[in-house]
C-alpha cells in the first residue's frame, strides 16, 4: 500500500497545458489533444498517428481514415467540444520518417491535415529517419 502524500503545488499555468507523444504516446497525445482541446492547449506528436489510428499487423489507418473516425466521435459524443474553436492557433509538432515502417507516412501525414484543417499553428517536420525519438546531440550516432 502506497503511504498518502500530498503533491507539492507546481504553480503551473493553465492555459499552457500541453501533451506529447512517441509512436503510441503519438496517438495518445493526439487523442487527448483532440477530446480534451478545451484543456489542452498544444501537442507534440512524434513518429504518431490520428485519433482512433490502430495499427494492427499489416493493417494501418489510412491516410483519410481520420475524416470518418472523428466524425463517427462526435455522433457518439465522444468529442462534445468546438474544436475548430479549441485548435485554432494551437501549437502543435509534428515529426514524420521516411524510413519508419512502424508508423507510415500517410498516416503521419494525416495528422498535418488535421491540424491544417483547424488552423492550427503547425511545425511539421519531414525526415529520413527510422522509428526513433528526433535527437540532436554531438555525441548521438543516430543521427546522418
Amino acid at each position: 500500500m502506497w503511504p498518502e502524500m500530498a503533491l507539492p503545488p507546481l504553480n503551473g499555468d493553465p492555459e499552457m497545458i500541453t501533451i506529447s507523444g512517441f509512436a503510441g504516446g503519438g496517438v495518445m497525445a493526439n487523442t487527448m489533444h483532440m477530446i480534451f482541446s478545451d484543456t489542452i492547449k498544444g501537442a507534440g506528436i512524434h513518429e504518431g498517428g490520428p485519433y482512433g489510428a490502430e495499427i494492427e499487423g499489416n493493417a494501418h489507418t489510412t491516410k483519410d481514415n481520420w475524416k470518418e473516425l472523428i466524425k463517427k466521435a462526435e455522433s457518439e459524443g465522444n468529442i462534445e467540444l468546438p474544436l475548430a474553436e479549441n485548435l485554432k492557433g494551437a501549437p502543435a509538432y509534428v515529426t514524420s520518417g521516411s524510413a519508419d515502417k512502424q508508423v507510415p507516412v500517410p498516416m503521419q501525414e494525416s495528422l498535418k491535415e488535421i491540424y491544417e484543417k483547424y488552423e492550427s499553428n503547425l511545425v511539421y517536420v519531414a525526415n529520413d529517419y527510422d522509428h526513433l525519438w528526433p535527437i540532436d546531440h554531438p555525441d548521438s550516432d543516430m543521427l546522418p
